[in-house]
């Protein structure tokens, strides 16, 4: 995720991944991922951001962004961001195998 912040710093920012669907987000601080629900434990804006999600039954899920200015306490959210599982990507692949091979005949 890149971005610009004109005359702010990343600390006045706390961000927050939320998923829309039922499901869990973990976040990778301090060496390990952990599961993390109030702003005062969510990690600054960074130019950076590794997550896990615990929830393996699904195809596609969408996850936003919420950021708090911890200033003002105003939060905003980004655009949605459409996460494809690796089941997604598996039967994916399995077609596009699929149709290849038909081709190839």
């Amino acid at each position: 995720m890149k971005y610009q912040l004109r005359g702010y710093e990343d600390s006045r920012f706390r961000i927050k991944p939320v998923l829309e669907e039922a499901g869990a987000v973990q976040i990778y601080t301090d060496g390990y991922f952990q599961t993390l629900n109030d702003w005062d434990e969510m990690p600054f804006l960074n130019s950076e951001l590794k997550l896990r999600l615990l929830s393996n039954n699904f195809h596609t899920k969408n996850l936003i962004f919420q950021i708090q200015d911890i200033q003002t306490a105003q939060i905003y959210e980004t655009p949605k961001h459409q996460i494809n599982s690796r089941l997604w990507f598996s039967n994916y692949l399995n077609e596009l195998n699929k149709s290849l091979s038909r081709m190839i005949k």
